[in-house]
């Protein structure tokens, strides 16, 4: 044993960790250790092995992926003995797939949590899981009338019967069928669930000795649930004119079946009232931690139904706060892109614009340019590997160290290196960026630039020629030793430099086609000597009337430099 069991005060309920990884062990003793006594099992083996023993647990937390037997494994075995089939079962997991929840709930699993867990999201499900099982303990034995159950008019029918043996998994009563008998459950552990499109759902599991089915044979109505065998199990078939008999022989009968209604419609009347007011905060974004917690004691025919409830209410908050860190993404990224669209020099010589348009709410595209002093002009573009919040806090850094770098050094080849230099440095993330970085000389159109992995910009001549600036460099954060290289140009009067990222000439069409450079050459053509607003807008509309109806894959940004004089 890895850790010490706390076993302490024996009137507290008993959880045990099933987990081969100690640090989660650790976490799981220290959140539950004040409010419950634990125990720990590394193995599923030892797990089955504890739970099967002297003192069962109250509840079970069970690791999915082990050595050797897996958590669903356990579950599976745990659910199958008689001895241990009422003990709930928490799983536990990193894994995020849906398929893998449904795994775990076919096994018999009655919750599941995802790691990281946070200690007060492992606190209520646990409580909730509790309390379940004592209320479903509490409802089996007042549903079975004890008075009826003992009385002499049902021994003498039951007298007059042959029982039937049925194995795991049998059914006994199927949803929809006409309720023609009740029966009289002798030994052993059912199920009663609901037969949905989606699948069965699961409302009750009741143990013997129990009636069952006789509130439909009295009055005559369809089954509204189906119901299995857990375990081995033994019944009476008892026809409804036996029951019929027993019914004036015993007004026991009737009283439970009365009463059996009126807590039904009483848990379905509160559950309904309680489930509209968390619909209706989720439909307002109201939901809030108060409204989860009037959630966490629901009536034991609602149980799965409420861990379903709770999972869901669960993701939407998540969402909700995913929304919310993705909006400070998107303030991130704005604040760190130029404050104007626009910029004209002084010398009104040379005209900038720029646009950006992310595929998602925030991207990984972004783009720059601002006077460094009276004569030069820093101009950038560039894209993050990446998407979301971590691509735009890397683009926030990325802008930030090329402003710094480019003040303290001379060179656009110095002011690269170094910016790559302190991107090098504990990037555990291992994002890296494509950029272009050029110095343009205002009074004569000279401009020093370093292509760092990015799309060559188009620097279209007067004439209506036009080359590539082609990669220079590696692109930033991958190599601290990247050897970085710069090359010059020049922008005489009327020329166009056009530095875009790839989501302009990888834009797709229906028959997934790429827009391409030859798409962008000729719509730059056509547009060149428009105002450099138009010539942005109208080569957007023109990648949007290729790509037609097909869905945006990468953002779009583009950054449209002029000489005009």
């Amino acid at each position: 044993m890895l850790f010490a069991e706390s076993m302490s005060d024996p009137s507290k309920q008993l959880i045990l960790i099933v987990d081969d990884t100690p640090s989660n062990v650790a976490a799981i003793a220290g959140i539950l250790g004040a409010k419950f006594r634990t125990k720990v099992a590394t193995t599923g083996e030892k797990a089955l092995q504890i739970a099967g023993g002297h003192e069962k647990p109250d509840l079970i937390l069970l690791d999915v992926m082990m050595p050797g037997m897996d958590g669903i494994e356990v579950c599976r075995r745990l659910k199958a003995n008689d001895q241990t089939s009422d003990i709930p079962v928490i799983f536990l997991t990193g894994k995020t797939e849906t398929v893998d929840e449904v795994r775990g709930f076919e096994a018999g699993g009655s919750d599941y949590i995802r790691k990281p867990f946070p200690p007060e999201v492992v606190l209520a499900r646990v409580k909730t899981q509790l309390t379940l099982k004592a209320a479903l303990a509490e409802a089996q034995n007042s549903h079975a009338d004890q008075n009826f159950l003992s009385s002499e008019a049902l021994s003498d029918v039951l007298a007059s019967l042959t029982p039937t043996e049925l194995k795991p998994g049998e059914c006994l009563l199927r949803q929809g069928e006409t309720s023609e008998c009740a029966y009289y459950l002798d030994t052993g552990y059912l199920r009663v669930y609901e037969n949905t499109r989606h699948g069965p759902v699961t409302l009750a599991k009741l143990k013997a000795p129990r009636l069952i089915g006789e509130i439909g044979a009295l009055a005559g109505i369809p089954r509204i649930a189906s119901v299995d065998t857990l375990t081995e199990a033994r019944v009476y078939r008892i026809n409804r004119a036996q029951l019929f008999r027993l019914s004036r022989k015993s007004p026991e009968l009737l009283m439970a079946v009365v009463r059996q209604l009126g807590e039904q419609t009483m848990s379905v009347s509160k559950a309904v009232a309680l489930y509209t007011n968390a619909l209706s905060a989720l439909e307002k974004g109201k939901l809030d931690q108060t409204i989860l917690d009037d959630l966490a004691n629901p009536p034991p025919q609602l149980g799965q139904f409420a861990s379903a409830f709770r999972r869901f209410a669960d993701q939407i908050l998540t969402k909700q706060r995913q929304q919310e860190e993705m909006a400070s993404a998107v303030l991130i990224q704005e604040s760190f892109l130029p404050s104007e669209p626009s910029l004209s020099t002084p010398a009104a010589d040379i005209e900038v614009r720029g646009h950006i348009r992310p595929a998602r709410a925030v991207g990984g595209d972004f783009y720059d340019f601002y006077m460094l002093d009276e004569d030069r002009l820093v101009v950038v573009v560039g894209d993050v590997c990446g998407k979301g919040l971590p691509a735009s806090l890397f683009m926030a850094v990325v802008v930030t160290v090329l402003r710094m770098a480019v003040q303290e050094e001379r060179s656009t080849n110095a002011t690269i290196a170094r910016t790559n230099a302190i991107l090098c440095r504990n990037n555990a993330s291992s994002l890296f960026a494509t950029v272009f970085f050029g110095v343009l000389d205002v009074r004569d159109g000279t401009l020093e630039y370093c292509n760092c992995g990015h799309t060559a910009p188009v620097l279209m001549r007067a004439d209506g020629s036009s080359h590539r600036l082609a990669a220079t460099s590696m692109p930033l954060a991958l190599f601290e030793d990247m050897t970085s290289k710069s090359e010059t140009t020049k922008l005489e009067t009327d020329d166009l430099l056009l530095l875009f990222t790839d989501g302009i000439t990888e834009a797709i069409n229906p028959a997934k086609e790429e827009y391409g450079d030859e798409r962008l050459l000729r719509a730059l053509g056509q547009s060149k000597h428009v105002a450099l607003e138009d010539l942005i807008s109208e080569l957007v509309e023109s990648v949007d009337r290729f790509a037609c109806e097909e869905p945006q894959a990468d953002d779009i940004t583009c950054v449209a430099v002029r000489r005009t004089t």
